[in-house]
């Protein structure tokens, strides 16, 4: 059924567009985008190109729609969109839903799209935007109620509606949690949000359409108290269908707390409970007719936590309620089989398992609770009668008392959730959220989808009251001219539903009639129902087709329902057997329910009350109260039948669009004037506006006729209209308040705003002025202060500066002189040092040449004494000695010069040895890095074996064979363990000098010098080697040396043995001096004058 049956009014029609101009086609059932290309031959006809199809085609004008600008088809409020039609709608809901933008308004109602995923929509960002007026959000919406709700004292209500999967559980937490946040404080929000998990895993079930779908009707009243704090709340449901407790569709799921604590339960739970482990949970209750039951997920085990949590928050006794729970479960159990004479019996008898479980839990006996399933006490004559069962009907009996056990205990949790948010004054205001199901069309409808529909058309007609005849009532009562915006009014559907005579029969009358009759069936109900509302135009059914089933044409579609089973339900009788069996339970919740269920049953017969009838009288109090409240609306969209993300099937949206009544909102906010003020109001908010010039020539006029009366609030209102220049087409005068459209007043509220910052400006810019010019005299003085002080200061540091520039200056001077003058010292005193050596050497060689010649003289002398005359005549001294003597004396002063120059021969050897091995001494490297052999440092040739090998080179006038490689193998580690190298207490004996050799030959300086080097050289390697080895050993972890660090340790060694070697060359150096002094020495020395 169509909803609308125009899609164009003023202002969305085709006129003005031409040739190039884009365009929706309805091609195929569906809205495609196009480029129109010319008119056909009469304007009925148009020739559009498809976009994607390639090609042009005719098609009627009523299937094409103009579109919108490209970069205005993505506008957040439908209202403001350019064209206003069913396909610029679906494009802008679409373009914004692929964006994650979930919510658009609609004017005074909010659209939401579920997105079937998260959304990053509700941080603290969100929070701040809710703020700001006209961003769509549901934060919004609770925002503007609560702010309604403080400003007027009056109590509002959020209406969140719209069909099944749609997301409406899932908005009203998201509003209730907004306003915990805004009214927090009290801590009664905190268990206003722990009823939700509770009431949802006792209310809500897996459908097809929805997998968190509301199987009840939930208004939540939260109250406030003079500082607009949350002081309590109350809860009240509507029809919770409790048939799904023993029955439902294939792919269905019963009510999410019994897979909660299938899955959740612990084992002493278990234990206590009867139950087997989660994946041996095979209950009948739990299967729906499919041979194994719904795998348990881990979404249940953690919606079990959750709702103890909640229970526990509210002061809700969890064992109680798990053992019922339980027990219905295995109430499901029980089977019943024939004994032959067509009467029924439990099958296993009072031992079975399934029995003894559900009465362990219930309290009760076995043996009395399987009497009073199998058997019904009936009252003949004022007798007791009592019949037997068949096993269809003990059946039946079985299932009516486990859903009536679970309807009760599901009132009973609600009566103990209101009492846990009871406020604990009296509430100033309150905010009403209304979560109730969604239009309902299944493969098999029965009274409940009857029953939620009926919900569902009279909201809808609530919400078509509120948002459209109320407001053209309020136009006609205002003598403003309006023109009615069409739209569909389902009372006619309302009336077919629930019409009593005489204004008519509704199908739920007849359906309470019909009951009534003893004999009265499904199929009496069915043929009655076609005989009286068959000509109804929104009730249809096959004549062809056999049974009852019947077709209802709601607002949101077509429904067909099957009688089956509609009188028992909407009798909903209970045998009172099990019921008197289970009063006398020994667990108090399930006497006190049985006891309820009682009391309930006597009211029923004694009113005739039937469900459908109680439904219908709830249904009228929730509308009623809503209408005394202000409304705040959120319609709810269902994306795709599938429940896939990121998912838009256009079709599926349009056909809510429709049925909603979001095309008609859009309209009438576009037409309306949506934007009023009573007179007073609006003059007292925006008289100053006028300023004094029209108010002086009013008190003029006025002087000059004192009979004019005052100005009234309705001419203050216009003088701001002709003020402000507000066109006579934009703004409505009416008989108590004054109407713009949509944006108006946003121009006097900014001209307002705009005065009242000029006045604040201008008074802020006094005081100012007034506290800047004391402050600038402040400054002025502190500045004078502060320069003063830095002066001082940088005076002070000058003073300091030169001293010190001077006192170093002095240091400097008095250190360059004293170094000039130590350098003159040295320079005297090795100029004297070199005349002294001079003149010495010069002194001994004269000595010498005196020597020689008297010595020469002395063999000359002994020659011619023993006739050996050689030469005529010799210049000599007078003999003073035999010849003998004489010569003795000569040869010995010959061989004392031979080893003198042995000796000198021998040092120059002994101090290249020694700087050879200095020279050649290694580095010092760990073993751990390096060669592992013996001792691990290579070292260069100890002084000992140096010095010995040069003594026999110089005494044998060769070079000791394998002498370098020898040298090569010595190290330090060797000498000091006494290897193959020289002994560590070797000495080291310079050659003595010769009796007879000239004092000044003999080099005595150099050989101590050599002496104490060779000394100091095994000194120092053994020392080295000594170290190395123990830090050998603490790296090996031979040694303990706590804190010591190896690599540190061979490091400082290394260090150490740098700095002596570069001491111990300075020392080879002045040894090598004096040996060239010495040699020196002894070139004077010529035996014979040669």
């Amino acid at each position: 059924m169509s909803a609308v049956t125009g899609l164009s009014w003023s202002g969305d029609s085709l006129e003005g567009l031409g040739w190039g101009s884009r365009v929706w086609v309805l091609a195929d059932g569906t809205w495609c985008p196009g480029t129109l290309a010319s008119t056909g031959r009469d304007s009925a006809t148009l020739e559009v190109f498809l976009e994607g199809a390639g090609k042009s085609r005719s098609f009627p004008a009523r299937d094409v729609a103009p579109a919108n600008p490209v970069d205005q088809e993505s506008s957040d409020d439908l209202t403001t969109l350019p064209f206003v039609t069913e396909p610029g709608l679906l494009r802008c809901l679409q373009s914004r839903f692929d964006h994650d933008a979930v919510y658009t308004t609609a004017g005074p109602v909010l659209v939401a799209v579920n997105p079937f995923k998260p959304v990053p929509l509700y941080d603290v960002e969100a929070h701040r935007k809710a703020a700001t007026p006209g961003t769509p959000h549901v934060y919004t919406v609770a925002q503007h109620a609560f702010s309604q709700m403080k400003e007027t004292g009056n109590s509002q209500s959020i209406l969140i509606t719209g069909e099944s999967g749609a997301g409406k559980t899932e908005t009203t937490k998201f509003a209730m949690q907004y306003l915990a946040v805004l009214a927090g404080g009290s801590g009664m929000e905190r268990r206003v949000l722990d009823s939700n998990p509770l009431l949802e895993a006792f209310g809500n079930a897996s459908t097809l359409h929805n997998a968190n779908s509301s199987r009840f009707g939930k208004l939540t009243t939260i109250h406030f108290d003079d500082r607009h704090a949350i002081a309590g709340a109350t809860i009240q449901t509507y029809l919770l269908e409790k048939s799904r407790v023993v029955s439902h569709t294939v792919g269905e799921r019963s009510f999410h707390a019994f897979y909660q604590l299938c899955a959740g339960a612990g084992p002493e739970e278990r234990a206590a409970l009867g139950l087997p482990d989660a994946a041996a949970c095979r209950f009948a209750y739990l299967s729906g007719g499919e041979s194994t039951p719904p795998a348990l997920g881990p979404s249940d085990a953690a919606g079990f936590a959750q709702v103890k949590a909640a229970m526990e928050a509210l002061g809700v006794p969890a064992p109680p309620v798990l053992r019922l729970l339980a027990a219905v479960l295995w109430l499901g159990d029980v089977a019943f089989c024939d004994d032959g004479q067509g009467a029924a019996g439990v099958v296993g008898g009072p031992r079975s398992p399934a029995l003894r479980h559900a009465c362990r839990l219930l309290g009760v006996a076995p043996e009395a609770l399987a009497a009073a399933l199998t058997t019904r006490e009936l009252a003949a004559g004022g007798e007791r009668v009592s019949r037997r069962l068949s096993p269809a009907a003990a059946a039946e009996g079985r299932d009516a008392l486990a859903k009536a056990l679970y309807a009760r205990l599901f009132d009973w949790l609600v009566r103990q959730v209101n009492v846990a948010l009871v406020a604990a004054g009296a509430p100033r205001a309150s905010i009403a959220v209304l979560d109730i199901y969604g239009f309902e069309a299944f493969a098999t409808n029965s009274f409940e989808q009857l029953c939620i529909n009926y919900a569902n058309e009279r909201l809808h007609q609530q919400f078509n009251a509120h948002l459209f005849k109320l407001e053209q009532a309020v136009y006609r009562d205002e003598g403003i001219d309006w023109t009615d915006v069409e739209f569909v009014d389902n009372q006619d559907c309302v009336d077919l539903l629930e019409a009593r005579p005489p204004a008519g029969v509704g199908v739920l009358s007849l359906l309470d009639e019909e009951c009534l009759f003893p004999q009265g069936n499904d199929t009496t109900f069915g043929e009655k129902l076609r005989k009286e509302a068959g000509w109804h135009p929104r009730f249809s059914f096959d004549a062809r087709a056999p049974g009852t089933d019947f077709c209802i044409h709601h607002s949101s579609g077509s429904v067909v329902y099957s009688c089956a089973a509609m009188l028992d339900k909407n009798r909903d009788t209970l045998s009172q057997d099990p019921l008197l069996v289970l009063t006398d339970s020994s667990e108090p919740l399930v006497a006190e329910l049985a006891s309820g269920l009682r009391a309930r049953e006597g009211e029923r017969r004694a009113a005739a009350g039937t469900v459908g009838a109680r439904f219908r009288d709830q249904l009228r109090g929730l509308v009623a109260g809503l209408d005394a409240t202000q409304l705040h609306f959120i319609r709810c969209l269902k994306p795709n039948a599938a429940q896939r993300a990121d998912a838009f099937d256009p079709r599926a949206v349009l056909h809510q669009l429709r049925c909603c009544g979001v095309l008609e909102v859009v309209r009438l906010a576009r037409a309306g004037f949506p934007a009023r003020h009573a007179h007073a109001d609006f003059a007292a908010a925006y008289a100053h506006l006028l300023g004094p010039a029209l108010g002086s020539e009013r008190a003029s006029t006025q002087r000059a006729h004192p009979g004019t009366p005052p100005p009234g609030a309705l001419d203050t209102c216009l003088d701001l209209v002709r003020a402000f220049d507000i066109p006579a087409a934009d703004f409505r005068a009416g008989r108590t308040r004054l109407f713009f459209r949509a944006g108006v007043l946003a121009r006097l509220q900014d001209r307002a705003d705009r005065v009242l910052r000029a006045t604040v400006l201008i008074q802020s810019w006094a005081r100012m002025a007034r506290q800047r010019r004391a402050f600038l005299r402040h400054v002025r003085a502190a500045t004078l202060l502060q320069a003063a002080w830095r002066s001082a200061t940088a005076r002070r540091l000058v003073r300091q500066l030169r001293a010190r520039r001077a006192r170093s200056a002095i240091l400097v001077q008095a250190a360059f002189r004293g170094h000039a003058a130590r350098a003159a010292l040295r320079a005297q005193r090795a100029a004297a040092l070199r005349i002294q050596a001079a003149w010495a050497a010069h002194q001994a060689e004269k000595e010498r040449a005196a020597d020689v010649a008297a010595a020469s003289c002395l063999i000359l002398t002994g020659e011619v004494s023993f006739g050996a005359r050689r030469t005529e005549s010799l210049p000599c001294a007078e003999p003073s000695l035999p010849s003998a003597d004489l010569h003795a004396q000569l040869q010995e002063a010959l061989a004392g010069r031979r080893e003198a120059e042995t000796d000198a021969q021998l040092l120059r050897a002994e101090l290249e040895q020694l700087q050879q091995s200095l020279t050649g001494t290694g580095g010092l490297s760990p073993a751990w890095a390096g060669d592992r052999g013996r001792g691990g440092f290579k070292a260069a040739p100890h002084p000992d074996a140096a010095l010995a090998a040069a003594r026999a080179s110089g005494r044998s006038g060769g070079t000791q064979p394998g002498l370098s490689t020898s040298l090569d193998d010595v190290s330090f580690m060797s000498v000091s363990e006494g290897g193959e190298g020289a002994s560590p207490d070797s000495q080291f004996t310079p050659s003595p000098p010769h009796p007879g050799r000239p004092e000044a030959a003999s080099p005595p300086t150099a050989q101590r010098m050599l002496a104490s080097l060779a000394r100091d050289f095994r000194r120092k390697a053994t020392l080295f080697d000594d170290d190395v080895a123990f830090i050998m050993e603490v790296h090996s972890g031979a040694s303990d040396a706590p804190g010591m660090d190896p690599d540190a340790e061979l490091a400082a060694l290394q260090q150490r043995y740098r700095v002596w070697k570069t001491a111990f060359k300075g020392k080879l150096a002045a040894a090598e001096r004096a040996l060239r002094s010495g040699k020196k020495a002894r070139r004077g020395f010529k035996p014979f004058g040669r």
